[in-house]
């Protein structure tokens, strides 16, 4: 059984900044979840390096420390830089995780990866053991279905690419970018990938809103372990209050 996490933090550019951070932090610590795939992962430029590129102030890292803190638990972090925004906050992805880490990779999924380019993506990679069993995990952020410059088949052909060798006990979790409504959807239908919310007939649910306030559903997690499913939107405001302009997803793989 597996416990995923998923949600684009939109971190510093939220009020109540590190409220939103505490209010993720104790639900993590009360549903012992075991991914934790975390997107747009910020931290300031001129703040210290504590470990990796990770900075005192990432926020990942502000969570992992409230974790270990106030609930006397110890998540493992993997972070890595995509950009740099207004030459000022350096935004990322991460995966947090209570199990030991094998290996980790990052790589830009993006034609796009000059530093202070704002379309760049990169996504990271992390092998995960649990009881025994080893776990692909891949948090991920992708373009829009397409913004002008990046279009999100080439990134995802890229992504492919990229995690071929990859794909045993297989968790893709993050901001795709793209509606279960849209053409860029059907990519994922040539995939041996469930989509947790389609096979929980939850794919309707939005995970986000447009430039007109239209709900639509563009977070996701993906799993190709056959299996029982559960999904639930997290943060949406109503049953929870809300901590960034995404909802967070949680699926349970059983």
């Amino acid at each position: 059984m597996l416990k995923v996490l998923t949600l684009n933090m939109h971190s510093y550019f939220e009020p109540r900044t590190y409220w939103a951070f505490y209010k993720l932090a104790k639900d993590i610590a009360y549903n012992n979840y075991d991914i934790v795939c975390l997107q747009e992962v910020n931290q300031l430029r001129y703040t210290s390096i504590i470990f990796d590129k990770v900075r005192i102030d990432n926020a990942a890292y502000v969570i992992k420390l409230i974790l270990q803190e106030e609930f006397n638990l110890n998540y493992n972090l993997f972070w890595d830089k995509a950009k740099t925004l207004d030459g000022l906050i350096e935004e990322g992805v991460a995966i947090l995780t209570p199990h030991k880490i094998l290996e980790r990779e990052s790589r830009y999924v993006s034609d796009l990866t000059a530093d202070e380019e704002w379309r760049c993506r990169k996504n990271v990679y992390g092998c995960i053991e649990k009881d025994g069993v080893s776990y692909n995990v891949f948090s991920v952020h992708f373009a829009w279905e397409y913004d002008g410059k990046e279009r999100f088949e080439n990134q995802f052909a890229r992504f492919l690419d990229w995690m071929k060798d990859k794909d045993e006990n297989l968790i893709v979790a993050g901001d795709f970018n793209i509606d279960y409504k849209s053409e860029a959807y059907k990519l994922m239908e040539q995939t041996n990938w469930k989509d947790v919310s389609r096979a929980t007939n939850k794919e309707h649910l939005a995970t986000a809103f447009d430039e007109n306030g239209e709900g639509i559903h563009i977070d996701y997690v993906f799993t190709n372990i056959i299996g029982a499913y559960e999904y639930t939107l997290k943060f949406d405001g109503n049953n929870e209050s809300s901590i960034s302009d995404h909802r967070g997803i949680y699926a349970l793989i059983k």
